[in-house]
């Protein structure tokens, strides 16, 4: 009989010695936590990595095939529309090109001219009966395609109008000028370097440097299909600088592709942020920006956590202190904290059952990035 009893106690013992040890790694736990009521903001934001861009840039591009004989600016100088930029020693093929638009143009408008005055003539004298129908068709023919070929050879012409040309040491050397105003960046050849024009194939012609307003940049950033969706034009978008630490300045979102481009085996859209304000002119294009998407926001609101709300069909409670169950009435949240738009007050007292899962435990989700 002591023997049974004796076992009995040491059972016992050992049961309630492995009720006193604490939860295993990865266990769930719970406390019963109180809350009260504050006043604050309810903020939803989606951060990523971008690069600053201008949000004009013009690729400067030569009219003309060449060697580089030299630059007249340095990057970071302040251009206008039109001012000569670099020269360059333009090869024979080149020089006789020139030379050919402009004897076609002088001769297509010699053409055109006088074939303008037949036509005329001709119309006038189809209407008096003087010529039949036909001889004014083949007039009015021949006046159509001569008309055709002035325009083109104008064309061609004036493209090259804005060309300068001087000479160095004695060699003919034709300049390539700014097609727009702003700041020169960029620099992408050197002097005495092969350069081809832009004339007959524009994507096949070398770019020799950008030009942009650098006082008025953008952000340009790839956003994962996940986070698409919830992104709109006009979101206020907080930008800070890792070569910077101290400048903080804004933006907006002020373009979303349409379609997704597949990097890194994700699905990603190009979201497009215009900065307010390039603080002290620090900010470069290549610059690379964190930008702060605010997504949700809603200031100034009474704000609890996102536990201590029951769902009871379309109503929703809260548990307060005294243990008395309220209705409330919600508003956004952050995913951690709800707004409340009735039922409560501010300093008011909830409360509910934390429960938490160690890092170890299954079923915990990491966001991909």
């Amino acid at each position: 009989m002591k023997k049974i009893i004796l076992y009995s106690l040491v059972i016992f013992t050992l049961l309630a010695g492995c009720a006193k040890k604490p939860p295993a790694p990865g266990g769930m736990t719970k406390k019963e936590v109180e809350y009260s009521v504050k006043q604050g903001t309810i903020e939803k934001k989606i951060t990523e990595t971008g690069e600053c861009q201008p949000r004009t840039v013009v690729p400067l591009m030569a009219k003309i095939s060449g060697k580089v004989a030299e630059f007249l600016v340095e990057e970071g100088d302040i251009v206008k529309e039109g001012q000569p930029l670099m020269y360059i020693y333009p090869d024979i093929k080149e020089i006789q090109k020139i030379n050919s638009i402009r004897r076609n143009y002088v001769i297509a408008q010699k053409d055109f001219n006088n074939i303008k005055v037949r036509y005329e003539s001709n119309k006038d004298m189809l209407a008096k009966g003087f010529v039949s129908q036909s001889e004014y068709d083949e007039v009015e023919k021949n006046y159509i395609s001569a008309k055709m070929a002035y325009e083109n050879s104008k064309i061609e012409k004036d493209y090259l109008a804005d060309v300068q040309e001087k000479k160095i040491a004695g060699s003919l050397v034709l300049s390539v000028n700014a097609p727009a105003a702003g700041t020169f960046y960029g620099k992408a050849v050197q002097d005495g370097e092969f350069i081809r024009s832009a004339m007959e194939n524009y994507s096949s012609g070398t770019v020799l440097g950008y030009i942009g307003d650098l006082s008025n940049l953008q952000i340009v950033l790839d956003v994962d299909e996940i986070d698409y969706p919830l992104i709109k034009k006009g979101m206020p978008t907080r930008i800070t600088f890792d070569a910077f630490p101290a400048v903080r300045t804004k933006g907006v979102v002020s373009y979303i592709s349409l379609n997704a481009v597949r990097k890194n085996i994700f699905n990603q859209f190009t979201v497009k942020i215009d900065i307010a304000k390039n603080p002290k002119g620090l900010i470069k294009p290549g610059v690379s920006a964190n930008a702060e998407i605010i997504v949700l926001e809603a200031r100034d609101v009474l704000t609890i956590p996102l536990k201590a709300v029951v769902w009871e069909g379309p109503k929703t409670f809260v548990k307060l202190k005294a243990g008395e169950k309220k209705e409330v009435t919600l508003g956004k949240n952050d995913g951690s904290f709800i707004e409340v738009t009735e039922g409560l007050s501010k300093g008011d007292t909830v409360v509910y059952t934390d429960i938490s899962r160690g890092m170890s435990s299954p079923g915990m989700h990491f966001r991909r990035k």
